[in-house]
Protein backbone atom coordinates (compact mmCIF):
# COMPACT_ATOMS: atom_id res chain seq x y z
CA UNK A 1 0.00 0.00 0.00
CA UNK A 2 2.31 2.35 1.27
CA UNK A 3 4.77 1.37 -1.88
CA UNK A 4 1.80 2.84 -4.16
CA UNK A 5 0.87 5.93 -2.46
CA UNK A 6 4.72 6.31 -3.18
CA UNK A 7 4.21 6.03 -6.83
CA UNK A 8 1.13 7.56 -7.37
CA UNK A 9 3.32 10.59 -5.34
CA UNK A 10 6.47 10.43 -7.79
CA UNK A 11 5.09 9.56 -11.04
CA UNK A 12 1.64 11.40 -10.83
CA UNK A 13 1.46 14.08 -8.13
CA UNK A 14 5.05 15.48 -7.46
CA UNK A 15 5.21 16.74 -11.39
CA UNK A 16 2.18 19.30 -10.53
CA UNK A 17 3.41 20.69 -7.21
CA UNK A 18 7.71 19.52 -6.91
CA UNK A 19 8.61 21.39 -10.43
CA UNK A 20 5.74 23.75 -11.50
CA UNK A 21 7.46 26.90 -12.16
CA UNK A 22 10.21 28.30 -11.89
CA UNK A 23 12.15 29.31 -8.94
CA UNK A 24 15.55 31.19 -9.30
CA UNK A 25 17.72 30.01 -6.52
CA UNK A 26 21.55 30.03 -5.67
CA UNK A 27 20.84 26.83 -4.23
CA UNK A 28 20.40 25.46 -7.50
CA UNK A 29 23.33 27.65 -8.89
CA UNK A 30 25.30 25.24 -11.53
CA UNK A 31 28.91 24.13 -10.73
CA UNK A 32 30.02 26.22 -12.99
CA UNK A 33 29.18 29.51 -12.47
CA UNK A 34 30.21 28.92 -8.75
CA UNK A 35 33.46 28.27 -10.27
CA UNK A 36 33.02 31.19 -12.29
CA UNK A 37 32.27 33.09 -8.87
CA UNK A 38 35.32 32.01 -7.14
CA UNK A 39 37.81 32.64 -10.09
CA UNK A 40 36.63 36.18 -10.06
CA UNK A 41 36.25 36.57 -6.22
CA UNK A 42 40.00 35.17 -5.48
CA UNK A 43 41.93 37.89 -6.92
CA UNK A 44 39.97 40.77 -5.21
CA UNK A 45 39.76 38.85 -1.59
CA UNK A 46 44.00 38.70 -2.14
CA UNK A 47 44.66 42.34 -3.55
CA UNK A 48 46.34 44.97 -1.58
CA UNK A 49 44.90 47.69 -3.78
CA UNK A 50 42.13 49.64 -2.89
CA UNK A 51 39.20 49.34 -5.37
CA UNK A 52 38.81 52.07 -8.53
CA UNK A 53 35.44 52.91 -6.59
CA UNK A 54 35.77 54.23 -2.82
CA UNK A 55 32.91 54.79 -2.07
CA UNK A 56 31.02 58.35 -0.85
CA UNK A 57 29.01 60.41 1.85
CA UNK A 58 25.99 59.54 -0.44
CA UNK A 59 24.86 57.48 -3.55
CA UNK A 60 20.98 58.75 -4.25
CA UNK A 61 20.22 56.20 -6.21
CA UNK A 62 16.15 56.01 -7.36
CA UNK A 63 16.88 59.91 -5.95
CA UNK A 64 16.64 58.54 -2.68
CA UNK A 65 18.71 60.20 0.32
CA UNK A 66 20.20 57.31 2.14
CA UNK A 67 19.76 59.62 5.45
CA UNK A 68 16.33 60.77 4.86
CA UNK A 69 15.29 57.38 4.17
CA UNK A 70 16.61 55.73 7.35
CA UNK A 71 15.69 58.62 9.74
CA UNK A 72 12.24 58.83 8.32
CA UNK A 73 11.63 54.84 8.68
CA UNK A 74 13.08 55.36 12.32
CA UNK A 75 10.63 57.97 13.20
CA UNK A 76 7.62 56.01 11.68
CA UNK A 77 8.33 52.96 13.50
CA UNK A 78 8.83 54.66 16.81
CA UNK A 79 8.23 50.75 18.47
CA UNK A 80 11.21 49.43 16.38
CA UNK A 81 14.29 49.98 18.44
CA UNK A 82 16.92 47.98 16.01
CA UNK A 83 16.98 49.02 12.56
CA UNK A 84 20.06 47.34 9.92
CA UNK A 85 21.60 49.05 6.97
CA UNK A 86 23.10 46.98 4.62
CA UNK A 87 25.61 48.41 1.97
CA UNK A 88 26.67 46.02 -0.76
CA UNK A 89 29.99 47.08 -2.28
CA UNK A 90 31.09 49.96 0.33
CA UNK A 91 34.27 50.71 -0.83
CA UNK A 92 36.33 52.64 1.78
CA UNK A 93 32.94 52.62 4.13
CA UNK A 94 32.24 55.99 3.65
CA UNK A 95 28.69 55.88 3.47
CA UNK A 96 27.86 54.53 6.83
CA UNK A 97 30.53 56.51 8.60
CA UNK A 98 28.26 59.74 7.05
CA UNK A 99 24.91 57.92 7.91
CA UNK A 100 26.65 57.15 11.73
CA UNK A 101 27.91 60.87 12.25
CA UNK A 102 24.39 62.38 11.71
CA UNK A 103 22.01 59.82 13.23
CA UNK A 104 24.12 60.48 16.45
CA UNK A 105 23.90 64.12 15.94
CA UNK A 106 20.00 64.23 15.46
CA UNK A 107 18.23 64.84 18.25
CA UNK A 108 14.86 63.67 16.95
CA UNK A 109 16.30 60.03 17.08
CA UNK A 110 16.03 58.82 20.17
CA UNK A 111 18.82 57.52 22.59
CA UNK A 112 17.19 54.05 22.68
CA UNK A 113 17.30 53.22 18.97
CA UNK A 114 20.18 51.21 17.68
CA UNK A 115 21.45 51.34 13.80
CA UNK A 116 23.20 48.44 12.39
CA UNK A 117 25.75 49.74 9.58
CA UNK A 118 26.65 46.75 7.72
CA UNK A 119 29.28 47.41 4.89
CA UNK A 120 30.75 44.85 2.87
CA UNK A 121 33.30 44.93 0.16
CA UNK A 122 35.04 42.07 -1.76
CA UNK A 123 39.14 43.69 -0.95
CA UNK A 124 40.67 43.38 2.52
CA UNK A 125 39.76 45.43 5.25
CA UNK A 126 42.37 46.77 7.49
CA UNK A 127 40.49 48.76 9.25
CA UNK A 128 38.81 47.45 12.67
CA UNK A 129 36.09 45.02 11.75
CA UNK A 130 33.44 46.06 14.22
CA UNK A 131 32.70 49.31 16.29
CA UNK A 132 30.42 51.12 18.32
CA UNK A 133 29.82 54.75 18.28
CA UNK A 134 26.94 55.97 19.88
CA UNK A 135 23.83 54.77 18.24
CA UNK A 136 25.91 53.07 15.64
CA UNK A 137 27.09 49.69 15.65
CA UNK A 138 29.57 49.22 12.53
CA UNK A 139 30.38 46.32 10.99
CA UNK A 140 33.35 47.05 8.13
CA UNK A 141 33.47 43.31 6.47
CA UNK A 142 36.08 42.50 3.67
CA UNK A 143 36.41 39.31 2.10
CA UNK A 144 33.18 39.84 1.96
CA UNK A 145 31.63 37.39 -1.39
CA UNK A 146 28.35 39.68 -2.12
CA UNK A 147 26.84 36.65 -4.26
CA UNK A 148 27.09 34.37 -0.92
CA UNK A 149 25.63 37.46 0.97
CA UNK A 150 23.09 34.93 3.19
CA UNK A 151 25.87 32.45 4.27
CA UNK A 152 28.69 35.16 4.69
CA UNK A 153 26.69 36.79 7.12
CA UNK A 154 25.98 33.86 9.05
CA UNK A 155 29.24 32.82 8.89
CA UNK A 156 29.73 36.22 10.79
CA UNK A 157 27.40 36.07 13.36
CA UNK A 158 24.32 37.41 11.63
CA UNK A 159 21.56 35.43 11.07
CA UNK A 160 19.25 38.63 9.60
CA UNK A 161 16.73 37.28 7.32
CA UNK A 162 13.14 39.26 7.42
CA UNK A 163 15.39 42.16 9.68
CA UNK A 164 17.01 44.24 7.09
CA UNK A 165 15.85 47.85 6.85
CA UNK A 166 17.04 49.14 4.23
CA UNK A 167 19.78 47.73 1.43
CA UNK A 168 21.81 49.38 -0.53
CA UNK A 169 24.45 48.50 -3.41
CA UNK A 170 26.09 51.39 -6.42
CA UNK A 171 28.18 50.25 -8.84
CA UNK A 172 28.74 46.51 -7.86
CA UNK A 173 25.92 44.28 -9.20
CA UNK A 174 26.60 45.02 -12.39
CA UNK A 175 30.06 43.57 -11.82
CA UNK A 176 28.69 40.46 -9.98
CA UNK A 177 29.07 37.08 -11.99
CA UNK A 178 25.43 36.16 -11.01
CA UNK A 179 23.29 39.10 -9.98
CA UNK A 180 20.13 37.93 -10.50
CA UNK A 181 20.96 35.29 -8.08
CA UNK A 182 22.76 37.51 -5.89
CA UNK A 183 19.27 40.12 -5.81
CA UNK A 184 17.20 36.94 -5.56
CA UNK A 185 18.70 35.75 -2.18
CA UNK A 186 19.15 39.75 -1.05
CA UNK A 187 15.45 40.21 -0.90
CA UNK A 188 14.94 37.04 1.47
CA UNK A 189 16.97 39.77 4.15
CA UNK A 190 14.19 42.75 3.55
CA UNK A 191 11.99 43.20 6.51
CA UNK A 192 8.56 42.65 5.40
CA UNK A 193 6.59 45.67 4.63
CA UNK A 194 8.80 48.24 5.49
CA UNK A 195 12.28 46.93 4.00
CA UNK A 196 13.81 48.46 0.76
CA UNK A 197 16.67 47.81 -1.41
CA UNK A 198 17.74 49.71 -3.75
CA UNK A 199 20.06 49.05 -6.39
CA UNK A 200 21.37 50.64 -9.61
CA UNK A 201 20.82 48.49 -13.10
CA UNK A 202 22.83 45.82 -14.25
CA UNK A 203 23.26 43.18 -17.28
CA UNK A 204 21.82 39.90 -17.93
CA UNK A 205 20.10 37.97 -20.67
CA UNK A 206 16.72 35.51 -21.33
CA UNK A 207 16.72 32.57 -23.83
CA UNK A 208 15.73 33.82 -26.86
CA UNK A 209 16.81 37.46 -25.99
CA UNK A 210 20.99 36.74 -25.05
CA UNK A 211 22.25 40.36 -25.42
CA UNK A 212 19.40 42.79 -23.85
CA UNK A 213 20.13 46.25 -23.40
CA UNK A 214 20.06 47.24 -20.02
CA UNK A 215 16.85 48.78 -20.01
CA UNK A 216 15.07 45.99 -21.89
CA UNK A 217 16.93 43.64 -19.01
CA UNK A 218 15.78 45.55 -16.27
CA UNK A 219 12.13 45.85 -17.50
CA UNK A 220 12.06 41.89 -18.17
CA UNK A 221 13.00 41.35 -14.78
CA UNK A 222 10.69 44.21 -13.37
CA UNK A 223 7.91 41.44 -14.67
CA UNK A 224 10.04 38.76 -12.69
CA UNK A 225 9.68 40.35 -9.64
CA UNK A 226 6.27 41.50 -9.83
CA UNK A 227 5.58 37.63 -10.49
CA UNK A 228 6.96 37.00 -7.14
CA UNK A 229 4.71 39.17 -5.46
CA UNK A 230 7.54 41.88 -4.90
CA UNK A 231 6.94 45.95 -5.40
CA UNK A 232 9.18 47.48 -7.38
CA UNK A 233 9.91 50.95 -8.81
CA UNK A 234 12.21 51.66 -11.63
CA UNK A 235 14.62 54.71 -11.98
CA UNK A 236 14.92 55.75 -15.30
CA UNK A 237 18.08 56.06 -16.75
CA UNK A 238 19.82 59.63 -16.44
CA UNK A 239 23.43 61.53 -16.94
CA UNK A 240 24.43 60.43 -13.52
CA UNK A 241 23.52 56.57 -13.25
CA UNK A 242 23.09 56.01 -17.12
CA UNK A 243 20.88 53.15 -15.98
CA UNK A 244 17.35 51.65 -14.55
CA UNK A 245 18.05 50.39 -11.03
CA UNK A 246 15.74 49.69 -8.65
CA UNK A 247 13.65 50.15 -5.37
CA UNK A 248 12.18 46.78 -4.67
CA UNK A 249 9.62 45.80 -1.23
CA UNK A 250 8.84 43.10 0.01
CA UNK A 251 5.51 42.68 1.25
CA UNK A 252 3.88 40.06 3.51
CA UNK A 253 2.65 36.92 0.95
CA UNK A 254 3.85 37.02 -2.34
CA UNK A 255 4.69 33.80 -3.92
CA UNK A 256 8.53 34.52 -3.03
CA UNK A 257 9.15 32.27 -6.21
CA UNK A 258 11.11 34.58 -8.54
CA UNK A 259 10.59 32.85 -12.88
CA UNK A 260 13.42 32.23 -13.78
CA UNK A 261 16.37 29.44 -13.99
CA UNK A 262 19.49 28.87 -14.33
CA UNK A 263 20.93 28.61 -18.10
CA UNK A 264 24.94 27.98 -17.85
CA UNK A 265 25.59 29.79 -21.08
CA UNK A 266 26.49 34.06 -21.22
CA UNK A 267 25.96 36.52 -23.64
CA UNK A 268 28.27 37.11 -26.63
CA UNK A 269 28.20 40.32 -26.72
CA UNK A 270 27.91 41.87 -22.97
CA UNK A 271 29.33 38.33 -21.34
CA UNK A 272 26.96 38.02 -18.85
CA UNK A 273 25.01 35.30 -18.15
CA UNK A 274 21.94 34.16 -19.01
CA UNK A 275 18.64 33.03 -17.49
CA UNK A 276 15.46 30.69 -18.87
CA UNK A 277 12.09 32.94 -18.16
CA UNK A 278 9.22 31.50 -17.14
CA UNK A 279 6.83 31.30 -20.06
CA UNK A 280 3.92 33.09 -18.33
CA UNK A 281 5.99 36.16 -18.46
CA UNK A 282 5.27 38.08 -21.33
CA UNK A 283 8.38 40.12 -22.77
CA UNK A 284 7.24 43.75 -23.99
CA UNK A 285 10.04 45.62 -25.36
CA UNK A 286 7.79 48.49 -26.97
CA UNK A 287 7.21 49.50 -23.37
CA UNK A 288 7.53 53.05 -23.24
CA UNK A 289 10.39 54.10 -21.54
CA UNK A 290 11.15 57.67 -19.84
CA UNK A 291 13.43 59.39 -17.52
CA UNK A 292 10.53 59.48 -14.85
CA UNK A 293 10.17 57.09 -11.87
CA UNK A 294 8.40 54.39 -13.06
CA UNK A 295 6.63 51.81 -11.95
CA UNK A 296 4.55 50.86 -8.24
CA UNK A 297 3.00 53.39 -6.48
CA UNK A 298 2.83 51.51 -3.12
CA UNK A 299 7.32 52.35 -3.14
CA UNK A 300 6.28 55.85 -4.61
CA UNK A 301 3.88 56.29 -2.12
CA UNK A 302 6.33 54.74 0.75
CA UNK A 303 8.69 56.97 -0.02
CA UNK A 304 6.58 60.31 -0.26
CA UNK A 305 5.06 59.27 3.48
CA UNK A 306 9.01 59.51 5.19
CA UNK A 307 9.96 62.01 2.59
CA UNK A 308 13.14 60.39 1.50
CA UNK A 309 13.77 61.87 -1.47
CA UNK A 310 17.18 63.47 -2.21
CA UNK A 311 15.66 66.33 -4.59
CA UNK A 312 11.91 66.56 -5.77
CA UNK A 313 12.36 69.30 -8.03
CA UNK A 314 12.91 68.56 -11.75
CA UNK A 315 10.80 66.37 -14.41
CA UNK A 316 11.54 62.81 -13.34
CA UNK A 317 8.43 62.88 -10.89
CA UNK A 318 5.50 62.22 -10.13
CA UNK A 319 5.43 58.24 -10.43
CA UNK A 320 5.27 56.88 -14.81
CA UNK A 321 3.30 53.75 -13.68
CA UNK A 322 4.07 50.34 -15.99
Amino acid sequence: MIKNIFFIWVFFLCPLYCFSGFDLSITNRPDSVISKINEVFKPLEESKGTWTWGGASSYTLSLIDEYKLLSGLILKNAQQKEFYFLDIGAGDFTLAKTLCQRLNADDKISSEVTVHYISTRAEPNEEPERSITGKCRLYNFGKFKAEDIRSQLIERGLFLDNQIDVVISAMTFRHLVDPVGTLRETYTLLRPDTGILIVDGFFFGFTGYEDLSQPDASFILYDALKAMGANVMIEGANPQHASYGFAIMKPKGGSQKLPLHYNEQVSAKHKKLIFDIEPSIKIDRERERTGQLMGDQEVYDFLEHIKAWADRKGDRFPLNKI
